[in-house]
């Protein structure tokens, strides 16, 4: 008698194999346990349910480039058919004793893999790529379409401003989420009116994002990650505006590693602004409640009160809150729950959840 599992109809087998993987948009493993690909080893029946499941292989992360796993995404990629796409890449070869990838950039249009990735660009749907620098620089010369894109993490190496590539995609009508890296970008680079959650880290001068926030009124969740200028043009045109309103605002993380020339909060106008993230450095040095007038004037544009605020520090911050600075702020964030915690990572995602904030809250 035949196992009664081997009685079953492939299209309930195909479906028990797609709840075997991580739901997705998550990607399994290329090999191993949790991974389409274990299931090829179990029986010749199931290895041709397998290959004829398109949806099994939609989800591929490749987090280090090497031929074997380029060899692997690409048969993944075939055996998808013309499902959409979940991607978390990473096809840059670096040198781990240098900052820069190896073999060049200019060669990483060459590889099978990118030109098959970029071909099938209909199909994104779900896309986190780490990328060479001149990727970026080929779409603004050659816009992408990618009709289906909902959510998109680009990240590169970092660049001088004289090298820096800008983002161009168009035809993104669906596109809702965006983080950018180390890339380059203007107002024409993206639908930015249409997202609901956007991080530009590392941006350069601070104020280079203002003309994107002036576009972006939809958005719900914001972080902004700004960096010391390494460039004389960055001293240039970097005032701020007298208002930036986001009416639909609920989240803001503003994070720096220098102590800005500007008032980031004074322009700022948040009527729905539920939780925000603020870095020492936005708040000065000696945290005394007589320098904090502008937050007091922040809140007062801030309907209905404010429920978490976290003060937070990055490595190269040696003088760190003390808890009194907590009873300062209480002062202006009376309804709030206030927490002073390291910084996020720039690829920690989890504070565009509401559970992530009230979790911070219960410890």
């Amino acid at each position: 008698m035949p196992h009664p599992i081997l009685l079953l109809p492939d299209e309930l087998l195909s479906e028990i194999f797609t709840q075997y993987l991580p739901p997705y948009p998550q990607c399994p493993p290329l090999v191993g346990p949790s991974s389409p690909t274990y299931l090829l080893g179990i029986s010749r029946a199931w290895r041709a349910i397998a290959l004829h499941t398109p949806t099994l292989w939609r989800a591929i992360k490749l987090e280090v480039y090497t031929d074997q796993g380029s060899e692997i995404a690409l048969q993944w990629l075939e055996r998808s058919g013309s499902s959409l796409l979940s991607l978390q890449l990473s096809t840059v070869i670096f040198d781990p004793l240098s900052d820069m990838p190896i073999p060049p950039a200019d060669t990483e249009w060459e590889k099978p893999l990118v030109q098959a990735l970029v071909a099938n660009r209909w199909r994104w749907q779900y896309v986190n790529w780490d990328l060479g620098p001149s990727m970026v620089s080929r779409t603004a010369t050659s816009p992408l379409e990618a009709p289906q894109l909902v959510e998109l993490t680009l990240g590169t190496v970092r660049q001088s401003d004289e090298f820096r590539g800008i983002l161009f995609l168009h035809n993104c009508t669906r596109l809702r989420s965006v983080s950018l890296w180390n890339v380059g970008y203007a107002s024409e680079s993206l639908p930015w009116a249409q997202l609901t959650t956007l991080a530009l880290l590392n941006t350069e001068p601070p104020t280079h994002c203002v003309s994107i926030l002036l576009l972006a009124r939809s958005l719900v969740r914001l972080r902004v990650y700004t960096r010391r200028s390494t460039s004389d043009a960055s001293t240039q045109n970097n005032a701020l505006p007298d208002r930036i309103e986001l009416p639909l605002l609920e989240t803001l993380v503003l994070d720096n590693n220098d102590e800005p020339p500007h008032n980031w909060l004074s322009p700022l106008v948040l009527p729905s602004l539920r939780h925000l993230a603020i870095s020492c450095e936005l708040l000065g040095s000696r945290w005394k409640h007589s320098e904090f007038a502008h937050l007091d004037a922040f809140m007062a544009r801030c309907r209905p009160p404010l429920e978490h605020l976290q003060v937070t520090w990055g490595l190269g911050y040696f003088d760190l809150p003390g808890p009194g600075l907590a009873h300062v702020l209480q002062a202006s964030f009376s309804a709030a729950t206030i927490r002073l915690c390291p910084a996020l990572s720039l690829d920690d995602k989890s504070w565009t959840t509401d559970r992530y904030w009230n979790e911070a809250a219960a410890e």
